[in-house]
C-alpha cells in the first residue's frame, strides 16, 4: 500500500457565498498512488440561498452538473438557485420517509444502514450521475451536505481506493462546516413540541441535526461490508457495469499520478488498467 500525505479538510474548503459546508475532493489519495482532480467531485449543504457570488464561483469551479439528493417536498420548498450558474440540477432523491414520526428519530448510524439497505437503485443512479458527467465538476448536496451526501461521498470515495481513515476523515469534518443555526433550530423544535406535550430524545435530535460522529459512518461501512460485500459489490448488484466503474475511475483520478505509482504499473504490466 502506498501511503500518501492527505490534504486536511480545511484546505479542501470551498467558498461558495449563500450556501455552506462547501469541499472539493482534491487531493485526496487513493491506496495505489492516485490522487482526486481538482473540480471534479464538490460537496456543499443546500443551494437554495447561493447568491451571484455564489453562482460566479461555481461557474469557476466548472461545476456543470448539480446532483440533489433531497426530496421532491425539499426541493420545491428550497429550489437550488442555479439560474445563471451555469450548472444543472439533477435530482435523485433519497431517504423520503426515512423519519417516520418526530417521536422516532433513527440513531445516525442506523439512518445510514437504512439508506444503503432501502436504496440501492438511488445510491447507484447517483454514482452514474457522478460517473457520466464528463470532463466538468459535478457537486453533489442534500440539505445539510451531511448525511445522504455523506454517505454517497464516502461510497465514491471507498470504491475508487481511498483508505477508509481517510473517508472517516472526510465525513467527520462536516460537523466543523455547519452553521451554528442548525443547532439552534434542533433546539427550539425540541422545546417547542416538549410544550405541547410530545417528547423528543434532545441528543438524538441534536445529533441529527449538526454532528457528524466517526463512528456513525465506520458502522455504516462495515455494514456495506458485511451485509452487501463491499461498496464495489453493492454498486454492482445495484446494476453499475464496468463501463460506470471505469468511467468513473476516469474522470475523478489523476492518471499521470496513477500512472506514476508502482501499484499501477504492476497493473498494467499484467494487463489491467492502469487508471
Amino acid at each position: 500500500m502506498i501511503r500518501l500525505r492527505q490534504p486536511d479538510p480545511a484546505e479542501r474548503s470551498v467558498d461558495l457565498d449563500g450556501s455552506f459546508n462547501a469541499r472539493d475532493a482534491a487531493g485526496l489519495a487513493t491506496t495505489d498512488g492516485c490522487r482526486f482532480v481538482r473540480g471534479r467531485l464538490l460537496r456543499s449543504g443546500s443551494l437554495g440561498g447561493l447568491t451571484d457570488d455564489g453562482r460566479a464561483r461555481l461557474r469557476s469551479l466548472g461545476v456543470t452538473t448539480v446532483l440533489d439528493l433531497r426530496t421532491d417536498a425539499e426541493r420545491s420548498a428550497a429550489p437550488d438557485a442555479l439560474v445563471g450558474s451555469g450548472a444543472t440540477a439533477v435530482p435523485v432523491p433519497m431517504l423520503a420517509g426515512a423519519v417516520a414520526s418526530m417521536t422516532d428519530v433513527p440513531a445516525l448510524d442506523e439512518l445510514y444502514c437504512r439508506l444503503l439497505d432501502d436504496e440501492p437503485t438511488a445510491v447507484a443512479d447517483a454514482v452514474r450521475v457522478v460517473a457520466h458527467a464528463g470532463t466538468e465538476g459535478v457537486l453533489v448536496h442534500c440539505s445539510a451536505g451531511k448525511d445522504r451526501t455523506g454517505v454517497v461521498v464516502a461510497l465514491l470515495l471507498t470504491v475508487l481506493g481511498v483508505p477508509t481513515a481517510t473517508v472517516l476523515d472526510h465525513y467527520a469534518a462536516t460537523e466543523t462546516f455547519l452553521p451554528d443555526s442548525f443547532g439552534q433550530a434542533a433546539q427550539e423544535l425540541v422545546a417547542q413540541l416538549a410544550g405541547s406535550g410530545e417528547h423528543l430524545d434532545g441528543d438524538r435530535v441534536l445529533e441529527l441535526a449538526t454532528r457528524s460522529p466517526r463512528a456513525a459512518m465506520e458502522r455504516a461501512l462495515q455494514h456495506l461490508q458485511e451485509t452487501h460485500g463491499g461498496a464495489e459489490a453493492y454498486l454492482r448488484s445495484a446494476g453499475l457495469a464496468d463501463a460506470d466503474l471505469g468511467a468513473l475511475r476516469h474522470r475523478m483520478l489523476d492518471r499521470a499520478a496513477c500512472c506514476a505509482s508502482p501499484r499501477a504499473r504492476g497493473r498494467a504490466s499484467d494487463g489491467g488498467p492502469a487508471g
